[in-house]
């Protein structure tokens, strides 16, 4: 401070030094800014999230016959049940043409269990490396069977598909569902 000032509003003089009292005070105006600075960071973390884990959504590939991992059509599983059981939220299970069964025994109380989250798509071709834009169930008949016995009805499976507990974002699409036991 020089002589002959006098410390203004918000400002004392401490040992020759100016200090604010008000530092931190901001006006309504810049208060409610700075607010809205925040919800929009907030929902540009969100959405960047959400954008996030959607491409990080994983597909399984199964295809009939097929002994992989399920990484890729090259890699196809055979065991739709085992893909099934290993998406998560978000993730998809393609299904090439051909004949599924829930069981490779004659157990007839094992079925299909879907999962919340994970939507399973049939009719894909069952050759080469196809996409969605190739799936044509009318074409690629995709078919999940509870024909697990001799051919008879009286020895297939008592249920197809079985869930319990399920809401809309459980999708089966694509499919042809046949052989459940009936009296």
């Amino acid at each position: 401070m020089l002589s002959g000032d006098k410390p203004g509003p918000g400002v004392t003089a401490t040992g020759g030094r100016q200090l604010p009292r008000d530092t931190y005070r901001l006006s309504p105006s810049k208060m409610i800014s700075m607010k809205k600075r925040s919800i929009h960071l907030l929902l540009l973390i969100l959405l960047s999230f959400c954008s996030w884990s959607s491409l990080h959504a994983t597909i399984r590939y199964v295809k009939q016959g097929g002994a992989g991992d399920g990484s890729s059509w090259t890699n196809a599983s055979g065991d739709l049940q085992a893909m099934i059981n290993a998406s998560g939220a978000g993730d998809q299970v393609w299904v090439a043409a051909g004949t599924y069964k829930p069981t490779s025994g004659s157990n007839r109380t094992i079925s299909f269990v879907m999962k919340n989250g994970v939507a399973i798509y049939g009719g894909f071709p069952n050759t080469g490396n196809p996409g969605m834009g190739n799936r044509n169930w009318a074409t690629h008949v995709t078919t999940l069977s509870g024909n697990i016995g001799t051919g008879s009805n009286a020895d297939n499976s008592y249920h197809v598909i079985n869930n319990s507990g399920l809401n809309n974002t459980a999708v089966l699409d694509g499919f042809n569902v046949t052989g459940e036991f009936r009296l």
